[in-house]
């Protein structure tokens, strides 16, 4: 991707931290995330399983994933699923939006949501397709709004939390170049570390103590 000018990247990244105090390296962390995709155009955006939608930023590579033997009592289905090698197109940056309410914007109307029809849900996908991502804004207790220059805007909230299976309520993970995986919790938590690892509960840490 080509450099983009002065001109055309005048933006921050605001995080907006509605409590007394913060943790600086908390804030660190997840601001030096987000800062390298702001000015950075977003392509094949997608509307993935089910409500969930995906961003890719950057450099374009070739994802494969080779085929897997599976159990003997595996359904024939999902054994013809992993006997084929799936090879898929992702940008240096991957943009998960994951089991959250998420709301769609264009120059502040409504385009759509997470409980649309699966048409308006790939209409929502191709506008932000090819927009410049300019800010990120996170907000007590857990709201985040993602911003783009040409007038879109996605605001994501927790679902319903599930307390004994808060694990699996992640509203948005950014995967990195490096491996390292950026994943905030429907709760209010965020973990941070490299995606092949297995994640232990103490490795989530509140966004807002």
């Amino acid at each position: 991707m080509s450099c983009l000018s002065r001109r055309q990247v005048s933006f921050y990244v605001r995080w907006l931290w509605c409590i007394t105090t913060r943790d600086d390296n908390d804030m660190s962390d997840i601001d030096n995330v987000f800062k390298s995709i702001i000015g950075k155009p977003t392509w094949n955006v997608n509307k993935g399983v089910g409500t969930t939608l995906t961003f890719e930023f950057g450099d374009p590579h070739l994802k494969i994933r080779e085929p897997k033997t599976v159990k003997p009592n595996t359904s024939k289905k999902v054994k013809q699923h992993f006997a084929r090698r799936v090879i898929t197109v992702r940008g240096a940056w991957h943009l998960w939006i994951e089991w959250c309410e998420w709301k769609a914007f264009n120059s502040e109307v409504l385009i759509g949501d997470y409980s649309s029809s699966t048409r308006i849900l790939r209409k929502v996908a191709s506008e932000f397709d090819g927009q410049i991502l300019t800010n990120v804004i996170v907000q007590k207790p857990c709201f985040t709004t993602f911003e783009f220059d040409l007038g879109g805007k996605l605001e994501t909230k927790p679902g319903v939390v599930d307390e004994e299976l808060c694990e699996m309520n992640h509203q948005w993970s950014l995967f990195e170049p490096s491996g390292m995986v950026l994943t905030l919790r429907a709760d209010g938590y965020y973990c941070h570390k490299p995606g092949k690892e297995f994640i232990y509960p103490q490795d989530w840490i509140p966004l807002f103590p």
